[in-house]
């Protein structure tokens, strides 16, 4: 007589238990790993805009449709903490920081025209999916923030 080799009912009931574990566990932890995701890439972001303000500084960039040449870059952090802005100090006046629009939303394009009405905005960065910077080491509660380089 031959001998069938096989699984057994114990064997598989025991196998299917182990991988509806593992696969519950994956479940549970997947929005703790969604949200570390999110602010990893935020992070990126606002480090790649820093490293942006830094060479448009070191290379004396020119704005898009001017002929000026500023020498100051920088990042300005809104007060909602949900915004930042690649700016260009020296335009209107060379007062360190960045000088909103008449309205005080940072690179707004009220006239539709493709460009920023703010003269010293070069680009507008909104943090996604909630993420918002609520303080900065050293500097402590959430405030504006200029970051530039001259």
């Amino acid at each position: 007589m031959k001998s069938v080799r096989a699984f057994t009912i114990i064997e598989l009931l025991i196998s299917i238990s182990i991988i509806s574990v593992i696969s519950a566990m994956v479940f549970f932890n997947y929005p703790r790993l969604n949200q570390d995701v999110l602010l990893n890439r935020a992070a990126r972001e606002m480090a790649l805009a820093l490293r942006e303000a830094q060479n448009r500084a070191t290379a004396v960039t020119s704005l898009t449709g001017s002929s000026a040449f500023p020498s100051n870059h920088g990042l300005f952090i809104k007060d909602d903490g949900a915004t930042f802005v690649l700016f260009s100090d020296g335009i209107v006046n060379q007062n360190l920081k960045y000088d909103e629009g008449p309205d005080g939303i940072p690179c707004k394009d009220a006239d539709g025209d493709g460009d920023s009405d703010d003269d010293e905005c070069v680009k507008r960065f909104d943090f996604t999916h909630g993420i918002i910077v609520e303080s900065i080491d050293a500097l402590g509660p959430r405030n504006e923030l200029n970051v530039l380089f001259y």
